[in-house]
């Protein structure tokens, strides 16, 4: 993951809207309506990557608990004080609480494949029966796109592997949106989320 971009970014964080691109105010209330369709009472959400808590802080009356993982204590400063926060590095945690819905929006996009295998194991493990796991970024439309810039990279797999990786981690796959049409498209990358359920 890019540490150190991030780690700087952190440090120099003043308003927790700044952890998004500007103009990207549409795309936030996207996502806060989309996982408001899974809200219930009940259930218990865990978030991970939250940065400054920009989606999760709205949605705290949805669910009975939301638990946030973000590594930098700078940005989760930000995250509302009803939300239980771990400060954790996912490649580091051994083990993620146990709940039925996992999200990681704009996170995945920044860990290797052999991370990623590790990742959903860690998901599928910590998700209850029929557990929702939620993942929302940009991918690859032909091809895996690589970014780099400076000490920033990301990886835009192809759709179709991210889609591979949840099946091969014995998920279903339930819903395949791509979103953000009106701010992001490109002809090899476009945002896309996709919501997998827990195979028993």
């Amino acid at each position: 993951m890019n540490i150190d971009f991030y780690k700087e970014w952190a440090e120099n964080i003043n308003n927790p809207e700044d952890i998004k691109p500007k103009g990207f105010e549409a795309q936030i209330k996207y996502d806060i309506e989309f996982l408001k369709k899974f809200a219930d009472q009940n259930k218990v959400l865990l978030d991970l990557g939250a940065g400054t808590g920009s989606t999760i802080n709205h949605l705290v009356n949805d669910f009975k608990k939301i638990i946030a993982i973000e590594k930098f204590k700078e940005f989760s400063k930000f995250i509302d004080k009803r939300i239980d926060v771990l400060n954790a590095d996912l490649n580091e945690i051994m083990k993620l609480p146990k709940v039925d819905i996992i999200t990681a929006f704009g996170v995945f996009n920044h860990f290797n494949d052999l991370q990623i295998y590790n990742l959903y194991n860690k998901v599928f493990n910590s998700l209850n029966d029929n557990g929702i796991f939620i993942i929302k970024h940009a991918m690859g439309i032909e091809k895996d796109i690589l970014y780099k810039k400076n000490n920033y990279w990301a990886i835009y797999r192809k759709l179709t592997k991210e889609i591979e990786f949840l099946i091969n981690s014995n998920f279903s796959i339930l819903e395949i949106n791509n979103i953000y049409n009106d701010k992001y498209k490109k002809e090899e990358i476009n945002y896309f989320v996709i919501v997998g359920r827990k195979n028993g």
